[in-house]
């Protein structure tokens, strides 16, 4: 009995510190601007009002919450696009991105507006001498030849495909990390009608044709 008391004593600062809290150490209540993508959005405020900065009306917050938002990076995603892209293979892909709280931005060789296969016109965020890195790299399809046939774009993807955590390709974009060697030895896929090209030029890949795709999302959707 005497042990068991000991080891209680022993625990109790212990068990205090985790589950116990007095009244003093309630989180404390600040007041923010609403994000507008300023400096003062890292500002606090002890009391409401507006923004002296933006002029913004404040808004309440506990400043744990808030202060560990500001300490918060999201993962970040570039978009390669290139004259004559397919809209939706990278309108797509970047709009799930974006609105999964990703930070998400497009490169092109030149900060030259891209005319997409829809005549939509794009204005590249970043060239290649000034693009940031990105924890995500997305090659997307379309009219892939601007790509395919730039020496100076092939190797800036090689590079930035070694410091992304991941590269992904949608549709015919797999030519372009084909053409990179991103794909060797490795397993992948894209537009059923351009298999068998991708195969003839990239034959060291292991290329799943569409009715593994199929088999292996009836399985997923099994899991789920």
């Amino acid at each position: 009995m005497k042990k068991i008391i000991l080891a209680l004593v022993l625990l109790l600062p212990y068990l205090t510190v985790v589950h116990g809290q007095s009244p003093g150490q309630k989180d404390k209540v600040i007041y923010v601007c609403p994000s507008c993508g300023a400096d003062c959005d890292k500002r606090e405020f002890d009391k409401p009002g507006a923004c002296p900065d933006c002029g913004m009306a404040l808004v309440k917050r506990s400043v744990t919450e808030f202060r560990k938002e500001q300490n918060f990076k999201p993962v970040s995603v570039c978009f390669y696009i290139q004259d004559g892209i397919d809209l939706l293979d990278f309108a797509g892909p970047m709009e799930v991105f974006s609105t999964a709280g990703f930070k998400v931005f497009t490169v092109s060789k030149t900060k030259n507006v891209i005319h997409t296969q829809n005549s939509l016109s794009v204005t590249p965020e970043y060239s290649l001498q000034d693009a940031p890195a990105a924890d995500v790299l997305v090659i997307s399809g379309g009219n892939i030849s601007p790509t395919l046939n730039d020496p100076e774009v092939i190797t800036w993807i090689q590079t930035r495909q070694k410091s992304s955590q991941y590269t992904l390709s949608v549709c015919t974009g797999a030519f372009i990390l084909g053409k990179a060697k991103i794909l060797d030895g490795l397993s992948a896929t894209t537009w059923y009608q351009e298999i068998k090209n991708l195969t003839k030029e990239n034959p060291t890949t292991r290329w799943l044709t569409t009715r593994v795709m199929l088999i292996m999302a009836m399985y997923l959707q099994r899991l789920v």
